[in-house]
């Protein structure tokens, strides 16, 4: 199983340099708590030593090395159809055809020089390794915005992290509106006035961007989900919160846990999953996180042995969200969130990259 390593001390980092301005590395207080010895000044290759990539899939890859700056990038046999930037080492492209490549990297500086070999596997398999990032809900729950997540970007950078392998920055729940634009997807709220923005500076950094949704009428913080009571996508049939009641304008349904005592914790009628894909796909994203929970209360919150109405993840409903992604050309690794069931675990691999039990 594919799992998510979620940063324990880079989120509280992030959110603590962007809330107190730090930007010159961190303060006596947080040197106290980081154990880990400082990297050598001789370069060190890090992170993962096998990337997958879909033919004809856009491609980017971070040579994760530490090291004296400044290091100077190489690689030996990259593959037509791939360029690496010798001095941000960062790889880019595409790759036509299915196959197995090895490249030997190399890093080097004035202290010395690290060598060693990426096999790269074009095919259908993605996240060959655990994918490793930060996740919003740990430092900004329902308050995230777009300059909380590009500050966690900096971070990641600045810090050092993403010499070590730190790929990933992934929005979670709280960042969506309404649904609209031209694929009729989830738009964002107006704490996110630049999506495809926000992407792209990240991805100028070497790293991948991740974004959040769900299948049902309503996330978890009761933000609109990735189905829909009615074919054109409108939520107005549904028991929205008078604008007045809310705490952010697109919080519609409210905070949790109103979604199960709303009864919205469950598919709609209609999945609009397959629009949401060509919109996340046109914005750049890499990873979403899919909160799919296998059932709802029927009894409210808080009851004794309340009952509940089951939503398995069946092979047909978890296949149809994979290929759809998979339809957009563009690689976005598929996260299940929460609860799988142990007899699920032969399924699951043939259409997700990762999922919690």
């Amino acid at each position: 199983m594919a799992i998510f390593a979620l940063l324990a001390g880079a989120p509280a980092l992030a959110a603590a340099e962007s809330k107190a301005g730090i930007a010159d590395g961190p303060t006596s207080d947080q040197s106290r708590r980081i154990l880990t010895p400082p990297a050598s000044p001789v370069p060190r290759i890090n992170g993962a030593k096998v990337f997958g990539v879909r033919p004809g899939s856009p491609f980017l890859f971070k040579i994760a090395a530490t090291g004296d700056r400044p290091l100077a990038y190489a690689a030996d046999g990259l593959p037509a159809g791939l360029t690496l930037d010798p001095q941000t080492g960062v790889i880019t492209g595409r790759l036509a055809d299915p196959g197995t490549h090895r490249v030997v990297l190399r890093v080097s500086n004035a202290r010395g020089q690290a060598g060693r070999e990426l096999r790269i596997v074009v095919g259908e398999a993605l996240a060959l390794t655990p994918p490793m990032g930060w996740n919003s809900w740990y430092s900004w729950s329902e308050s995230v915005t777009q300059e909380n997540v590009a500050a966690a970007a900096q971070a990641l950078v600045r810090t050092g992290l993403i010499d070590h392998g730190w790929t990933y920055v992934n929005i979670d729940d709280c960042w969506q509106g309404a649904r609209g634009g031209r694929f009729g997807a989830i738009q964002p709220n107006e704490k996110f006035p630049d999506m495809a923005g926000l992407v792209k500076g990240i991805h100028a950094q070497g790293l991948k961007f991740g974004i959040y949704s769900t299948i049902w009428l309503s996330s978890y913080a009761g933000f609109i989900g990735g189905s829909a009571p009615a074919p054109d996508g409108d939520y107005a049939s549904l028991p929205m919160l008078p604008p007045a009641e809310r705490l952010q304008p697109a919080q519609v349904f409210g905070r949790f846990p109103s979604l199960f005592r709303l009864q919205l914790a469950r598919p709609g009628p209609y999945m609009m999953t397959d629009r949401d894909a060509r919109q996340y796909a046109a914005w750049g994203v890499d990873y979403i996180k899919y909160d799919w929970r296998n059932w709802t209360f029927l009894d409210p919150v808080g009851t004794d042995n309340p009952r509940r109405e089951f939503f398995p993840k069946t092979e047909e409903s978890v296949a149809r969200v994979a290929a759809e992604l998979r339809a957009t050309g563009r690689d976005i690794v598929l996260g299940l969130s929460p609860i799988s069931y142990l007899e699920n675990r032969h399924m699951l691999p043939r259409h997700a990259q990762r999922w919690r039990i």
